[in-house]
């Protein structure tokens, strides 16, 4: 019974965990790679250093098929409207 309330305390604190890993890479410790319309995302993952980066994607509609090889890649669309930045 004891081993089971343990259990099941662990697995209810994973969620807390998982919500303090953005903290664990701080944005500043990573670099910001800007993609404008007309460029390519891809071209900003394939830039990003191994450690990892911040991809800002300016707003406009960009058709390529994605490949994130590296860890901690973050896309961010600069959009007002989430509408505004189309992957």
């Amino acid at each position: 019974m004891i081993a089971t309330r343990r259990r099941v305390l662990r697995l209810s604190l994973l969620p807390f965990v998982f919500c303090l890993l953005p903290f664990a890479f701080p944005d500043s410790a990573r670099p910001r790679i800007t993609v404008s319309p007309g460029e390519t995302i891809q071209s900003a993952l394939d830039k990003a250093p191994e450690e990892g980066a911040v991809i800002e994607i300016k707003p406009g509609v960009y058709r390529e098929r994605l490949l994130i090889a590296k860890p901690n890649i973050e896309l961010i669309g600069l959009g007002k409207d989430p509408r505004d930045v189309v992957l």
